[in-house]
């Protein structure tokens, strides 16, 4: 039903005479759904250009499968790396998987983490989100015979990699192996970034 004129002026005088906790109190009350579908709407809004702006630019997907790696040597394969292709660590990242752990004979204690370690790199490499490997001789193993890794040198489809400057100090006591995934669509980022791993310091 439509107000008359008299009864809008004496609803202001009634709200103007409110304090402001009452005022504060009255518009939730009547106005409740329209604020929270506002303030909703506000943080989406905020939250999407907050991740638009924030995004970085993923130069490379690593993966790391058998082999653990300090938090040091982490820096170096990805923050690294970006600084040897001259670009601007803000905008640019070399995405790194961690901890994945790969046996085609699992115990039982490590059957179920092996079984989603698998999953996991499955699931990146056919979206095409994993284009180098480091990983012990198990997991080299386990890749190449499922024909996992490209051909990069030599005719064969890793490199040892335990010698290579960035690894000097890494702590490794067994060979670490570098692959190639042979579906990636940046294969000249992995060769850039094996020659990142030869240079010098």
């Amino acid at each position: 039903m439509k107000l008359t004129a008299r009864e809008r002026a004496d609803r202001r005088e009634a709200f103007r005479r409110m304090s402001a906790a009452q005022k504060a109190d009255y518009i939730f009350s009547y106005y409740k759904l329209p604020i929270v579908l506002t303030l909703l709407f506000a943080y989406i809004l905020c939250y999407g250009l907050y991740r638009h702006f924030s995004r970085k630019e993923v130069l490379l997907y690593v993966a790391c499968a058998n082999v653990v790696v300090s938090d040091d040597t982490a820096g170096a394969l990805s923050e690294g790396f970006v600084r040897y292709s001259g670009k601007d660590v803000r905008k640019c990242e070399v995405s790194l998987y961690k901890n994945l752990y790969l046996s085609d004979n699992p115990t039982l204690a490590n059957h179920q983490y092996a079984y989603a370690s698998r999953l996991k790199l499955l699931a990146a490499i056919d979206a095409e989100q994993i284009d180098v490997i480091l990983m012990n001789q198990e997991a080299y193993d386990f890749l190449s015979e499922k024909g996992y890794l490209a051909t990069i040198a030599y005719q064969t489809n890793a490199a040892d990699v335990s010698r290579f400057p960035v690894f000097q100090n890494a702590g490794f006591t067994d060979s670490v192996f570098l692959g190639v995934i042979p579906n990636s669509p940046r294969i000249t980022a992995a060769m850039e970034y094996i020659a990142y791993l030869e240079s010098p310091p």
